[in-house]
């Protein structure tokens, strides 16, 4: 479970690092003044090194538990740790719902 953990961060640094490059590459590969030619040396050298680092490949996972699953992006927590957390009273402006 920890090495997902680390895994996932490694991700996100390779990513964050990469991110400009990648979208230089993209502008230039839709470019209409560049040849046919031109762009498949564009493809090979670039698009196919960044495949590793693609943003798909990330997975959000929460903070505290390392859960994969039911992930709430606005705080970055499972829904059990949510649960929890917001029970204890530490997130503020959460309330349990009554009817």
């Amino acid at each position: 479970m920890k090495s997902l953990k680390f895994k996932d961060k490694k991700l996100r640094v390779l990513y964050k690092k990469n991110e400009l490059k990648f979208l230089w590459y993209k502008v230039m590969f839709f470019d209409p003044n560049l040849n046919y030619y031109q762009k498949s040396l564009l493809v090979k050298s670039t698009f196919l090194n960044l495949k590793k680092i693609s943003l798909f490949k990330i997975k959000n996972r929460c903070n505290f538990t390392n859960r994969g699953l039911a992930v709430y992006s606005k705080f970055g927590l499972s829904r059990i740790a949510l649960r929890n957390f917001s029970s204890a009273g530490l997130l503020n402006g959460i309330q349990k719902a009554s009817w």
